[in-house]
């Protein structure tokens, strides 16, 4: 049967696999990566992203199965070794991972809404934690289990969910289809379900970066010293968002395309069922690679200020920045959201780089560099002026900028001097 099987079926059937297993792997990771992790476990954000992780991996391995669990002898398709029940749990699996990952997304959002936007503490959002779950493994397994007694899963191209069979049988006139012959009906159900949860995470995310600019520009106002910092945060909020938002357009635009021209037009297009097979299974790779990208772009910069240790100008950035660290009250809402994907939590990642700033700081102004725990005992002092900082900050907001400028500059090296003395003393 295989021999009159077309080159482009056989690569329809083969392509999934292998996407398929980089969503698989990637899902894995993110989901072994919060498990093995205690204090990831206790946070909501990554309790989202385990259930996330959970459902991206189940969709990825039905991708992997492509044709394998379609009935054997289905005509034009390559590798189909199965029979009606497998197709049916494979169409059902489908269904469930298919729905509830968009839908886990839109949880996702609201959480960095609560978080971002509306200053909700962590302890705060745990009255919703249990709607952020419930919601989309609900969704989803209703959308499942009704397509079992209306016979609707069957080979859709190479996986098997919601289509009429046999294969090109008008779903009008229901005695011609022998399964499925509703399966037109559910599909807009499904597609309206996905794309009113892509819309919802387009404004969520949009909706972030502004309150992020706006809160910014108030800073900026106060201090210009921070202005070239405040834009480095806005570039990585609008970077970050972007590509979470392109991710799921990635995923859900040539799959929705393909099948409005199946259900609305009765065209089948080979390139377009070739670009959702190819786009459609990334779904947990794009969300492992969104998850993974603030801490290796954290690193990244941790090991270019190594690099540049001793050297001035390297010198005068970093001073400028911790003075941003220490001085600004909101500093977990600016500077989270592009570095907390794969933070243990926004609170956390800001303090950690308070410190890894801090430490480089207190290089360039220690004699002594060799001296690994006057280092310690110095960021430790510094660490600690943040409240007399601050305060300083507050009273001082009335002043001009460029009094602003300097006394901020000024007092963060002056902590550094202090304690050193103190130590010295």
């Amino acid at each position: 049967m295989s021999g009159s099987i077309s080159t482009f079926k056989k690569a329809l059937a083969l392509v999934p696999k292998g996407v398929g297993a980089l969503s698989f792997f990637g899902s894995l990771f993110v989901a072994q990566d919060i498990i093995r992790n205690e204090k990831k476990r206790q946070s909501i954000f990554h309790r989202i992203m385990l259930g996330l992780s959970i459902f991206d991996t189940i969709t990825s391995f039905v991708n992997i199965l492509s044709t394998w669990p379609t009935p054997e002898g289905t005509v034009g398709i390559f590798l189909a070794v199965g029979t009606t029940a497998t197709c049916t749990a494979q169409g059902f699996f489908n269904e469930f991972g298919n729905i509830t990952t968009p839908l886990y997304s839109a949880s996702l959002c609201v959480w960095y809404l609560l978080f971002l936007k509306y200053g909700r503490k962590e302890k705060d959002c745990r009255k919703y934690e249990l709607a952020f779950h419930v919601v989309p493994i609900s969704v989803g397994l209703a959308m499942a289990v009704i397509g079992v007694p209306l016979n609707l899963y069957n080979n859709s191209g190479f996986l098997c969910w919601y289509a009429p069979f046999p294969n090109g049988c008008d779903q009008s006139i229901p005695t011609t289809c022998t399964r499925g012959a509703h399966a037109g009906i559910f599909r807009w159900i499904h597609y309206g379900i996905i794309w009113t949860a892509i819309t919802f995470i387009t404004y969520a995310m949009l909706s972030i970066y502004v309150a992020v600019r706006c809160q910014e520009g108030q800073a900026i106002s106060r201090m210009s010293i921070l202005s070239n910092t405040s834009r480095k945060k806005s570039k990585a909020v609008a970077g970050q968002a972007l590509l979470y938002v392109c991710a799921l357009y990635l995923t859900w635009f040539f799959t929705t395309c393909t099948r409005i021209s199946q259900t609305a037009f009765k065209h089948h297009s080979d390139v377009l069922l070739m670009l959702m097979a190819i786009f459609f299974p990334l779904q947990g790779f794009w969300n492992a690679f969104i998850y993974i990208r603030p801490q290796w772009l954290h690193n990244r910069r941790a090991k270019k200020v190594k690099r540049n240790n001793g050297q001035s100008s390297t010198r005068i950035s970093v001073v400028s920045f911790t003075s941003d660290l220490f001085s600004n009250n909101n500093t977990k809402d600016s500077t989270g959201i592009g570095t907390s994907y794969n933070s243990d939590d926004l609170e956390h990642n800001a303090k950690e780089m308070l410190e890894v700033d801090a430490r480089e700081a207190v290089k360039f102004h220690v004699n002594s560099s060799n001296d690994d725990e006057k280092h310690e005992k110095i960021i430790e002092g510094v660490i600690s002026a943040q409240a007399p900082l601050d305060a300083s900050t507050d009273s001082s907001s009335n002043n001009n900028n460029n009094n602003n400028d300097s006394s901020s500059t000024t007092g963060i090296t002056q902590s550094i001097v202090l304690t050193e003395k103190g130590l010295a003393e």
